[in-house]
């Protein structure tokens, strides 16, 4: 039989500090630019990942501009070539051959669906001053 010698397992303490790190008081940042919720008029959360209202913009104007590209302090954001069927919007899910255009930093990814969406939201909530953050 193994006794307990009242030390806490080095897996155990580390996942109570991480929850600690990870906890309610930590603000959210925008997966495109980097800014915290904060730092932007609105923050829209996708699953794991969020859009403030200025890379919304950005993001609009590389998809419809020639260039295609737009800078953030985080990352770059360039349209996705229609040849990568299997990148998919870390909003919805909808790969590449089934929306009209997306838009990518590397690690997050929207499709003109959600950037609508976004849209709809930012309008109807800055227009009525509503919370920071939504959930789409």
């Amino acid at each position: 039989m193994r006794r307990y010698s009242g030390q806490v397992p080095l897996d155990a303490w580390f996942h109570r500090v991480a929850r600690r790190l990870q906890g309610p008081s930590e603000l959210l940042s925008c997966s495109f630019c980097g800014k915290h919720q904060k730092q932007v008029k609105k923050l829209i959360a996708g699953p794991g990942v969020y859009i403030c209202d200025e890379c919304v913009e950005r993001v609009h104007g590389v998809l419809t501009s020639s260039a295609g590209t737009a800078s953030t302090p985080f990352a770059a954001i360039a349209q996705v070539s229609d040849a990568d069927v299997t990148l998919q919007c870390t909003f919805c899910g909808k790969r590449r051959q089934q929306v009209a255009a997306m838009a990518s930093t590397g690690h997050a990814h929207i499709c003109t669906e959600c950037l609508d969406l976004c849209n709809e939201i930012i309008s109807e909530e800055l227009a009525g001053g509503s919370a920071q953050q939504t959930e789409i």
